[in-house]
């Protein structure tokens, strides 16, 4: 499937289920190139693994930046209310 439309058309539903179905693999494959070209450039990145931000520098040290609390586990489709 063709990843660009004519302008004036849209997507039918399948091809948007399609497309939603991909992004997390694309993003997540678009997050690593990002790291890996900033890294290379010479530029730390700062990311989550296991409850703590970390900081990770281009020769590879690793220092935490803080400790955060766990994820809140939500099934999906549940609805939450925030004040």
């Amino acid at each position: 499937m063709s990843h660009s439309k004519e302008v004036g058309t849209s997507l039918n539903e399948r091809e948007i289920n399609d497309l939603e179905a991909r992004f997390p693999e694309l993003s997540s494959l678009a997050f690593s190139a990002a790291a890996k070209r900033s890294l290379e450039a010479g530029q730390s990145i700062t990311l989550t693994i296991n409850n703590q931000i970390v900081r990770i520098s281009p020769d590879g040290h690793q220092s935490v930046v803080k400790t955060i609390p766990r994820r809140v586990p939500v099934e999906a489709g549940s609805k939450i209310r925030i004040q």
